[in-house]
Formats: structure tokens, sequence, C-alpha cells
């Protein structure tokens, strides 16, 4: 799964300034700064942060969408997005790709897959209709001003450490 086409496409369809309600968060600090919190939105049936799974396949898609600002539905200036698959027997997280969209699309910072990205999970719960999720990260993302090939410069770098909570809808 590659976080950015799934979620452009979930954002394209939704209202940028929607006012929505919490359905989880995202506290991490960037490069050893303070700790900053990004808010997981959802209005109704609409949310950028969610949960796919496939018929008989053991695993699900999560993607978590950080918005910056409280109550808004999609920004992407100053987004961090953390996306990976889940083994729902096991809990394992594999390929992840965490993004912080510093300048939006036009300048952002990307880790895709293992050693670059780590995600640890502490809670992975199958409901009706949702997936409650808890767990840390960590990044050391390479700067991009290509969102089409994910060219990265290898002298530009970031470190990200946190740690994630959330309830999204499955969809």
């Amino acid at each position: 799964m590659r976080l950015a086409s799934t979620l452009a496409a979930a954002l394209a369809a939704l209202p940028l300034t929607a006012l929505a309600e919490q359905i989880g968060s995202i506290t991490a600090a960037i490069d050893g700064g303070a700790e900053t919190t990004w808010y997981l939105e959802a209005q109704g049936d609409e949310s950028q942060s969610l949960a796919m799974q496939s018929g008989g396949i053991p695993a699900v898609n999560l993607a978590l969408w950080g918005n910056p600002t409280a109550g808004k539905l999609a920004e992407v200036n100053g987004a961090l997005l953390i996306g990976f698959i889940a083994q729902t027997g096991g809990g394992a997280a594999l390929a992840p790709e965490i993004q912080y969209l510093e300048n939006s699309y036009s300048g952002f910072w990307i880790a895709l897959d293992e050693p670059a990205a780590k995600i640890s999970l502490e809670e992975l719960t199958m409901g009706d209709g949702s997936v409650a999720v808890r767990g840390s990260f960590e990044a050391n993302l390479a700067f991009t001003d290509d969102p089409a090939t994910l060219a990265t410069d290898p002298d530009r770098r970031k470190a990200v450490a946190g740690h994630f909570e959330a309830v999204l809808p499955l969809q």
C-alpha cells in the first residue's frame, strides 16, 4: 500500500474546511524538537484516517492522517501521515510509510519501509465497523519535492519519533 495514493484519493473527495470530531491523535517530536500533537478527524462516515480490509486476508491496511489543527477534516500543510499493513492475528506492522507534509506536497519528508520507518503496535483490536490501534513509531525522513517519483535528497534528513492512538472506521 502506498499511503500517498490511498490518502490522496480520499482527500480529493473531502471538504477541506469541515469541522470534524476527533477519532485519534499522533504525538511526536521532529528532529528532537518539542512534542507536537496531530489530530485524526472524522465527520460522519468521512475520514482520511481509515482501515481497509480485503476479504479473506488476515491483515488490515491502516492510514492515519494527522491534522495540525483540531476540528479540521483534511489539512495538507503541516500534516503527519502514517500508513502500514497490520496482521490481524499477530499485530505485526508491515510496509511502514511515514510522511511529514511540512509544505504540503510541494516539499515534504518521507520514509518508506524498514529500516527508514519502524512501527511497533501495542494494540490492534478489530471491532464491528472499526479498528482500535495504538503504537509507537520512529523514522529517518528524507526530503522530496517530487510527489510523482518520490525521489529524495539523501543530504536532507529529519528524525521523527512518537506514538499514536485511534479508533478508525473500517471500510
